[in-house]
């Protein structure tokens, strides 16, 4: 994922505050990444020594602390419903399947890890504590 001249949003507006916050001037912090904004955009690749194409990619988003805003999770977290229907034994889970496993993943707890579950059984209803442990949600921020 990367932000460009004529994105807008709340992550324009994250850009915008972080570049005020090193001494760029990106303009008004109106979530608008425009001419401005693009100009406070090369002159910190510039003093950053990154390549100086105005674009907040990878590289740019690293450098800025921004690693957790433009965090793109991997293909199997991102479309895991539909991998599952196409191959019910995509991590290798289902024994005896005739699906063979493609990505065999056991106990990868880096994301997301069920800490406690309970059954109600007077209400009929379960629940289930998850520890987050990253600070990113899907394809974006958090609070995206």
């Amino acid at each position: 994922m990367e932000l460009k001249q004529g994105a807008k949003g709340d992550r324009v507006i994250a850009l915008q505050k972080r570049l005020t916050e090193l001494g760029f001037s990106p303009g008004k912090l109106d979530g608008v990444f425009g001419k401005k904004t693009s100009e406070a955009v090369l002159e910190f690749q510039r003093q950053a020594k990154l390549a100086e194409d105005g674009i907040i990619g990878p590289a740019a988003s690293a450098a800025l602390g921004f690693d957790h805003i433009f965090h793109v999770p991997e293909d199997e977290r991102w479309n895991y419903k539909n991998i599952l229907l196409a191959n019910p034994n995509y991590f290798g889970n289902v024994q005896d399947s005739a699906f063979k496993p493609v990505k065999v993943i056991s106990s990868n707890t880096s994301y997301e890890e069920l800490s406690c579950i309970g059954l109600n059984p007077a209400g009929n209803w379960l629940q289930a504590t998850i520890q987050i442990k990253r600070p990113y949600g899907f394809g974006g921020y958090l609070c995206g």
